[in-house]
């Protein structure tokens, strides 16, 4: 029975072979279609309804304690050269970089190694403990973080592209490198990742 049936399924592929294939051509561009147009929300919050006690109770949250989301930038010095980041065109880049990002829409503050001081000399002379939120013993990396107003700040995918938009229109020391890096940019990385890998 079962032979019967192979053989009969044979000859119906060997007479309707051609329409066999274009019905597969068919099927495989329609499944291309619809899985290329797939969208990943990462905002778990989508799947209550807004009216629910959860909801309500998850935005009074958000408006009246707000918090603070932070964004970090690390600052490299040029290791081929044997440079700090505490060289004066270094600590030029670093302001620049202040200034470009306190523009930013919800920027609460920006703290940096220019907070303890404006040369490499002053720098040096602040304690070890305050100088260790800034900047590495070896004086190779350096760290501006930059406090935002949750209530302020736009989505996360809009907000990081803000920040390497604004980042690389600041002028780089050469052999210097400028990383966004923190939560935020590596749930928005994390999101790129997934969407990019569907497609």
């Amino acid at each position: 029975m079962i032979q019967s049936a192979l053989d009969h399924w044979a000859d119906i592929s060997k007479r309707y072979y051609a329409v066999i294939i274009i019905a597969a051509l068919i099927t495989a561009a329609i499944s291309y279609v619809g899985a290329s147009e797939a969208e990943i929300d990462t905002d778990y919050y989508g799947f209550f309804y807004p009216e629910t006690r959860y909801m309500e109770e998850i935005r009074y949250i958000q408006s009246e304690f707000p918090g603070t989301a932070t964004i970090l930038i690390l600052i490299e010095a040029d290791r081929i050269n044997a440079r700090t980041v505490l060289e004066e065109d270094m600590l030029t880049m670093t302001r620049d970089l202040v200034e470009a990002v306190s523009g930013i829409e919800g920027v609460q503050e920006v703290k940096s190694v220019l907070d303890l001081g404006s040369s490499k000399e002053e720098i040096l002379s602040s304690p070890l403990e305050y100088r260790g939120l800034y900047i590495d013993k070896e004086l190779k990396y350096s760290l501006v973080t930059v406090e935002l107003d949750a209530k302020e700040v736009p989505e996360d995918a809009v907000l990081v592209e803000t920040f390497q938009k604004t980042v690389d229109k600041v002028d780089k020391v050469g052999g210097s490198d400028v990383t966004i890096t923190g939560l935020l940019t590596w749930g928005y990385a994390w999101d790129k990742s997934i969407r990019y890998g569907l497609r």
